[in-house]
């Protein structure tokens, strides 16, 4: 897959899930310039965000239960050399993960943005198993410390993934999907408010405002404006 967001110095990444590497390609000559791994096996990388030419986080989705070195186990921002892949840190979520009785939630870090210095990453919130899922949440990271200074609560949604940014008016837009049994009650688009500090949720469109299907957890996209409006656009599955 793809990474959310286009990188420094204008190169294409592509995110390998399942082989957990990074593979760097040269959009102009079409040439791969190198392949790097994730630190941590089965640890599904969703998104990658490259801060400097030394510096860059990898959301890594999946928790390595069989992992006996918590740097590599995954449910985490890692923190690596984009040149190398060394693992130069990594951003513990457990904290941000819902508290549901009866079962333990993964944070499950899904996809990242770097808007105004700051890397924001949606949580999709779900246990190991995905049977039980939390209440969807973003964090805002600050990579100059390489913590978390800001988490905002998406509530009344669920499996919250893919993320666009609307400059002109300094909200982000999420897109939920809800558990993937189809249930439409926690899918829609949350519309967050970045203007202010802490960011808030502003308001949240419904599934019922799609014809009541569940929206896709992918992508959500912005339509430059051109005539004073702005619009955006998403998929959405069946409800059943």
């Amino acid at each position: 897959m793809l990474p959310s967001q286009p990188q420094l110095g204008g190169g294409v990444v592509i995110i390998d899930r399942g082989n957990t590497a990074l593979t760097f390609v040269d959009p102009i000559g079409c040439a791969i310039v190198r392949q790097i791994p994730v630190p941590g096996v089965k640890t599904n990388p969703h998104d990658v965000v490259v801060l400097a030419d030394d510096k860059a986080y990898v959301t890594r989705y999946d928790r390595n239960l069989a992992a006996t070195d918590p740097r590599l186990a995954g449910n985490d921002i890692a923190v690596i050399d984009p040149t190398t892949g060394a693992q130069a840190g990594r951003i513990d979520l457990d904290a941000y993960a819902s508290p549901v009785a009866g079962t333990t939630v993964l944070a499950r870090p899904d996809r990242a943005l770097l808007v105004d210095g700051q890397v924001i990453v949606s949580l999709n919130e779900i246990d190991q198993t995905f049977k039980t899922y939390g209440e969807g949440k973003l964090v805002v990271i600050d990579p100059t410390s390489d913590t978390v200074s800001a988490a905002v609560a998406l509530a009344g949604l669920a499996n919250c993934g893919g993320m666009t940014y609307v400059d002109e008016q300094k909200v982000l837009l999420v897109a939920c999907g809800g558990p993937f049994a189809g249930s439409t009650a926690p899918s829609g688009i949350a519309v967050v408010d970045l203007g202010v500090a802490p960011p808030v949720l502003a308001r949240v469109i419904p599934a019922a405002a799609f014809d009541g299907r569940p929206l896709g957890t992918g992508w959500v996209l912005e339509r430059p404006p051109s005539d004073g409006e702005t619009r955006a656009f998403a998929v959405t599955n069946d409800a059943a």
